[in-house]
């Protein structure tokens, strides 16, 4: 393993602005897809390049901090008219080829035409070229075998884009894979087509596969139709203006059909958003999104040494995990610190209205009820801030994509072509698909490694997941037990008081003593269960952990006396010293008081450790941790065995079930949104 310390500066220094390129920036791109005519007319191309310039104004304006890639076959007629507008406006492109190179040349009409096409390809604004797999060897030859691929490769751009723009006449299908069938698909989710295509389609590999489960939503998305002609077509009786082309189910009405245009482009509202925190972040914080980096490999600035391309080709995936991932962190820190601010001042605050129970004067009684108000109200204030400002919807949103992206990152180092996005939040498709969207454009624009480097995996994946996983277990149970401890403690000794006071100052009448004897048992029963809960909660307790247990529970106790003693016999002696507190020095009042004010601390405690979730943490925790020490060993036998499918399954299943972990942690989060705290007592 190199050295953390130069791995972390040598991060850093990569992960500033100015040694980026555009791609690898960190900013999740809006990513456009063409499909259109081979054959348009040349005096329609100005107005057809006006067309496109006021789209990409549009996007522009919505997502003012993405840049835009467009994917493109860079085909005759409408792909090179799209890609060379786009280039010109700054936005990049990945090509996405039906064939191999030498062969997709075939069907170019002349030099001129495939000298502009390799000019396209080689340009540096060029990101990536992807080959569509061949189906059929009879893919070399024209025939159905050759559409097919043209079909796959139209239906992969439509898939993987945010906006497909069709320059289309708005005919019926010609044939397959023609631009009419690419609409359709993008419009419907469904490919309206006869059963071999379809099965032809369905056989290809991750990730142009077709295969929505049946009760999957169908995957359908925003078109820009722009209308042209073919130059056998006559002139229109008149203009036809572009727009947009919605499913058909959202097209009832123009309300409803600019409803799904607002909802659709509100998806790139959020990853604007976090394209804009994430330059923002990394230009003040440039070292906490480099530990970030460090993070995702275990310290390693090289994450597999038997492919020289590993570092270049995983580097965007692991730039953006890096920014989510200190985004993520950087909210959930705010959130943790705006729970304790909330829990803290409505606790003072019920602490101000049980002393205006001991105000000597009118004066003092209205200023600990103000006082009282005062508290509630900045308290609600910074409710309110944080709710509008939605950190903790943010770190959510942030750590589910960070998880996401530590899976794809594993999953291309170990050389599969599979997206996370395929896998993952499929039940939450519409309030959660701007992360899937995001995740599914930082698995386009990463290459896989030729030959999966499985042992890497292992060692700065599985392992290293355990291990957290172990150390965070063991810590959100730790801090569970010490919360319930010390809340039970103070809830019970403030019974124990005030069974106590009972006890002696019911002067004989037996129906007091009677209460009081009763809540004594009740009282020494629930001691006795909390132990029990404490020593339990481990399927098998060790000597020391039963040992820490008793420690803390007798520190805890401790804590809990010397907090109810300082309030009962401390309060007061302090009063009698502080007269313009106006608060009565009776230590009967100040008895009463404390055991109010510690069965107030008490619930706190508990609530506390409820909304962090720390009991539901540590059985997830240890769910995951089982669920990467099965596939550490798996992959220990795959090794023995020269067939990587083994090991490939093995990653796919590990990599699956952690995203269902983290969609359920998300989903569990989601379930308890920050609240002003509340005690009943």
């Amino acid at each position: 393993m190199s050295d953390p310390a130069a791995t972390s500066r040598s991060t850093s220094e990569f992960l500033s602005a100015g040694a980026l390129t555009p791609e690898l920036d960190g900013r999740v791109p809006v990513v456009l897809g063409i499909t259109g005519h081979r054959a348009l007319r040349r005096e329609d191309e100005n107005e057809i390049s006006a067309q496109l310039r006021a789209l990409f104004a549009r996007i522009r304006a919505e997502a003012p901090n993405s840049p835009m890639v467009l994917l493109t076959s860079l085909a005759e007629g409408a792909d090179r008219l799209v890609a060379r507008v786009a280039l010109g406006d700054g936005i990049r492109l990945i090509a996405v080829l039906p064939l191999e190179q030498e062969n997709y040349e075939l069907d170019f009409s002349d030099p001129t035409s495939r000298d502009d096409f390799r000019a396209l390809l080689t340009d540096p604004r060029t990101e990536r070229r992807i080959v569509t797999p061949k189906l059929d060897p009879s893919a070399d030859t024209p025939g159905a075998g050759r559409d097919h691929q043209y079909l796959l490769a139209g239906l992969f751009v439509a898939r993987q884009s945010d906006v497909l723009i069709a320059l289309w006449d708005g005919a019926s299908p010609r044939g397959t894979g023609g631009s009419a069938q690419i609409v359709d698909f993008r419009r419907t989710g469904r490919l309206d087509s006869d059963d071999w295509v379809r099965l032809v389609v369905a056989l290809a590999p991750d990730p142009f596969r077709i295969s929505n489960a049946p009760l999957d939503a169908p995957q359908t998305g925003l078109v820009y139709h722009i209308p042209v002609r073919r130059p056998d077509d006559a002139p229109p009786a008149a203009p036809v203006a572009a727009g947009w082309l919605i499913p058909a189910r959202y097209d009832a009405s123009p309300r409803m059909r600019e409803r799904f245009v607002r909802s659709s482009l509100s998806t790139l509202r959020h990853r604007d958003r976090l394209n804009r925190e994430g330059a923002s972040y990394r230009a003040h914080f440039a070292g906490h999104v480099a530990t970030s980096a460090t993070y995702l490999t275990a310290g390693e600035s090289t994450p597999s040494t038997r492919d020289a391309q590993a570092p270049s080709a995983l580097a965007g995936i692991r730039i953006a995990f890096s920014i989510a991932d200190s985004l993520a962190i950087r909210h959930q820190k705010s959130i943790y610190r705006t729970m304790i601010l909330l829990f803290g001042m409505i606790a003072v605050a019920t602490i101000s209205l049980l002393l205006r129970n001991l105000a000597t004067t009118e004066e003092a009684k209205r200023m600990y009820l103000a006082g009282y108000l005062l508290l509630l109200t900045v308290a609600d204030l910074f409710y309110l801030r944080t709710r509008l400002r939605k950190s903790q919807d943010l770190f959510q949103d942030y750590r589910a994509i960070a998880e996401g992206l530590r899976v794809q990152f594993f999953w291309r180092l170990g050389g599969s072509t599979r997206a996370v996005s395929d896998f993952y939040l499929r039940k939450q498709r519409s309030e959660l698909r701007w992360i899937r969207d995001v995740l599914q454009v930082c698995a386009l624009r990463a290459t896989p490694l030729a030959t999966g480097d499985f042992a890497a995996v292992q060692r700065l994946w599985v392992k290293n997941q355990c291990a957290y996983y172990e150390r965070a277990g063991r810590r959100d149970g730790l801090r569970r037990r010490r919360q319930r401890t010390i809340g039970s403690a103070l809830v019970l000794l403030s019974l124990g008081a005030t069974i106590n006071f009972l006890w002696d100052t019911a002067e004989g009448h037996w129906e007091y003593l009677l209460i009081a004897g009763t809540a004594l048992l009740v009282l020494i029963a629930h001691s006795l269960y909390e132990v029990k809960e404490a020593t339990g909660e481990a399927e098998a307790p060790t000597e020391s952990s039963v040992r820490d247990m008793i420690v803390l529970g007798v520190l805890s106790a401790a804590v809990a006396v010397a907090f109810y003693k300082t309030l009962a016999v401390g309060g007061p002696t302090i009063m009698s010293h502080v007269p313009q507190l106006a608060i009565k020095d009776d230590k009967l009042e100040w008895m009463l008081a404390a055991i109010g004010i510690t069965a107030l601390i008490g619930t706190f405690a508990h609530a506390y450790a409820n909304v962090r979730a720390f009991g539901e943490h540590q059985k997830q925790y240890e769910r995951v941790k089982a669920l990467f020490q099965s596939a550490d060993e798996a992959l220990d036998r795959a090794a023995t065995n020269p067939d990587s499918q083994d090991a490939n399954r093995v990653l796919f299943d590990l990599g699956c079930e952690a995203l269902a972990e983290h969609a359920d942690w998300l989903l569990l989060h989601r379930a308890r949104p920050i609240e002003l705290p509340t005690a009943d007592i």
